[in-house]
């Protein structure tokens, strides 16, 4: 069975759940391990996930996802950004949890850098092709906003 060619967009606010799951899967479960020590009591750690998805800001938020969709279903996702420069540490590094605080550190060191935080595909969607394109699109938003003050 041939697969229909993906189409690509920016990520909406109701593209959060599956955000949170593709997060996740890139993550390997570390996502949802932080979500289930950050989130309020009875929270599910999806529900967490979902909440910091549908942010307007920070780096995991829908407005830096692009998702790729086949057949009108979310096959992929990327999340990238600008990490910011200069990057405090002092400031971020107290309320980052202990786990995650050594990718901080080497993110600091590619301050102003466009960083891909994330790449994931849905299994039943993998090896057609769909990560080198999001990939592309991450190069030429990083080529883009690197021409930009």
């Amino acid at each position: 069975m041939v697969t229909p060619k993906p189409s690509f967009r920016p990520a909406t606010k109701t593209d959060a759940a599956v955000l949170a799951v593709l997060v996740d899967i890139a993550g390997e479960g570390m996502p949802s391990f932080m979500w289930s020590t950050l989130g309020a009591v009875g929270q599910s750690v999806l529900e967490f996930g979902r909440e910091r998805a549908r942010r307007d800001t920070g780096g995991f938020s829908f407005k830096n996802a692009t998702v790729a969709e086949i057949g009108g279903e979310i096959a992929a996702c990327l999340v990238g950004y600008r990490l910011d420069d200069p990057n405090d540490l002092d400031g971020s590094l107290a309320e980052t949890p202990e786990i995650v605080r050594p990718l901080v550190r080497l993110e600091a060191k590619v301050s102003g850098s466009w960083y891909v935080n994330v790449l994931a595909t849905f299994p039943e969607f993998r090896r057609h092709g769909i990560g080198g394109e999001l990939l592309a699109i991450a190069e030429r938003k990083g080529e883009k906003r690197a021409r930009q003050p």
